[in-house]
């Protein structure tokens, strides 16, 4: 079974504006076994303000996420890479953010694998 709440509640994230941003997740099913993303139905990172109006949505369809490759073939392929254009984040004001990274695996289950807040910070 797949866990369907947050598995990874993240520390605050500390990055600076007008920089692109890399993050990179980590993502297991509900007895803490890697959690296959090859194949998965789709990956989606989002980004809302305080106020909880979206401020980004970010897809594996759309490029902005990577499954990140495994030296070894036969491993599970369960970390992807979210990447923040600087053209993004050079549009947001300083402050506090909440994401969340959200996978619907091959089977058809959605499931939050990583939430928490990133200060976004000017520099």
């Amino acid at each position: 079974m797949v866990r369907t709440t947050a598995r990874n509640i993240h520390a605050l994230l500390v990055l600076d504006i007008c920089d692109d941003w890399t993050i990179e997740v980590d993502c297991h099913d509900e007895a803490g076994d890697p959690l296959e993303l090859l194949g998965a139905q789709s990956i989606e990172w989002k980004l809302t303000a305080a106020d909880g109006s979206q401020v980004a949505l970010l897809s594996l369809a759309g490029g902005d996420i990577i499954v990140k490759p495994e030296a070894d073939p036969e491993a599970t392929r369960n970390k992807c890479i979210v990447r923040v254009a600087h053209a993004l984040t050079a549009a947001l004001a300083p402050g506090v953010y909440t994401d969340r990274l959200r996978v619907k695996t091959f089977e058809g289950i959605t499931t939050t694998q990583s939430t928490g807040h990133i200060e976004a910070r000017a520099v």
